[in-house]
């Protein structure tokens, strides 16, 4: 199913920040930490298979001076969701003008799987690819699609200090295990095409964040991606924000933090409202979908809002994946005594299974 919508939003007016330019193994000291998991195996079929999700959000300044959001994502869920099929799916979203907005999503009944024979990470589909640039499943991948005039060519590489979602990569979902580690500014080059416009990327003003996540999921996903820029008040670089009503064990509510002073990350309790009032209906679905957040971390308050309301990836009933809001969001950052601090990302919500 793909969709191009026209809409009349307000421009975003954040610019986007420069890559890093870091280790990804934090020069080694990775092995330093008792993980339950090895990364690599987690982008290379070796003895353990591992599918789940790959996500990609590029955050893209063009040549042409616009800034754009793409995001792509390749999912296997087959063996935990019964009647779950291999999906794919992309999204372009013009931030400077968004009336520009375009998406689709197809699923794979071949089930044609996320590896080679030889173990390696590639995901090629009819006009969509994800796949590793080299040999170390760890140096870099390359997205492209041709579908429902979302084209785009990007290879981001592992330019960032891995960031450990709960402070080492797992945490307890319905009573096991799931798994999430994040790539937050990897830099990016490539371009894309719209319209037959060719716009090239800026690498020094654009990055891509890569989420790979697997195992136990919640039934309903609410998370949020935070990038801020420098500000003399708050420490705050990316931060990662999940929460969830778990039936085993409670609400949940929790951010990774990665600090913009020593870059050191952390896991501390935050607190999600989404809005009642501020909503957006479905007229395919019928699903209502929130589009502003209020995340409020000790004294500060950050107001999460989307700038167009339909960044829905919509499915046919009964199909899982189902319909979900994925997209782009603006961010600002309130304490009282300090100028407001900007920011954006993006926001994934699906409800996957009642209850």
């Amino acid at each position: 199913m793909s969709s191009a919508t026209s809409w009349s939003p307000a421009a975003s007016s954040v610019g986007f920040l420069p890559p890093d330019n870091g280790s990804f193994t934090w020069n080694g000291q990775l092995d330093q930490l008792p993980l339950s998991f090895n990364i690599s195996d987690s982008q290379y079929r070796g003895e353990i298979q591992i599918d789940g999700s790959c996500w990609v959000n590029s955050f893209i300044h063009g040549s042409n001076g616009h800034s754009y959001y793409v995001a792509a994502q390749v999912m296997d869920y087959a063996s935990q969701l019964p009647g779950a099929l291999p999906a794919y799916r992309a999204s372009l979203l013009d931030v400077t003008e968004p009336s520009l907005y375009r998406n689709y999503i197809r699923h794979d009944p071949e089930g044609s799987g996320l590896w080679t024979s030889e173990g390696d990470f590639r995901a090629r589909y009819d006009g969509f690819g994800m796949e590793a640039t080299g040999e170390d499943p760890l140096q870099g991948i390359h997205i492209y699609s041709s579908i429902a005039g979302i084209d785009f060519d990007l290879t981001f590489n592992f330019t960032s200090p891995v960031l450990l979602n709960a402070a080492l990569g797992s945490y307890w979902v319905g009573g096991a295990l799931g798994w999430q580690w994040s790539l937050p500014r990897g830099a990016t080059e490539g371009s894309l095409t719209i319209d037959g416009e060719k716009i090239d990327v800026v690498s020094e003003k654009s990055f891509s964040w890569y989420d790979r996540q697997w195992g136990s999921l919640q039934a309903s996903i609410n998370w949020v991606m935070v990038h801020f820029e420098e500000s003399d008040w708050l420490d705050i670089s990316v931060m990662s924000v999940w929460y969830w009503t778990d039936p085993v064990n409670g609400p949940k509510e929790f951010a990774t933090i990665r600090s913009s002073r020593n870059s050191r990350d952390s896991v501390v309790p935050i607190s999600v409202a989404a809005s009642t009032t501020n909503v957006w209906t479905s007229p395919e679905t019928g699903i209502t979908y929130p589009q502003e957040w209020l995340l409020v971390l000790d004294d500060i308050e950050m107001v999460v809002k989307s700038p167009r309301p339909d960044q829905v990836i919509e499915t046919p009933p009964g199909t899982i994946p189902p319909s979900q809001f994925s997209g782009y969001v603006d961010i600002i950052a309130k304490k009282a005594g300090h100028a407001s601090v900007k920011g954006f990302g993006a926001v994934d919500r699906v409800t996957i299974a009642e209850g």
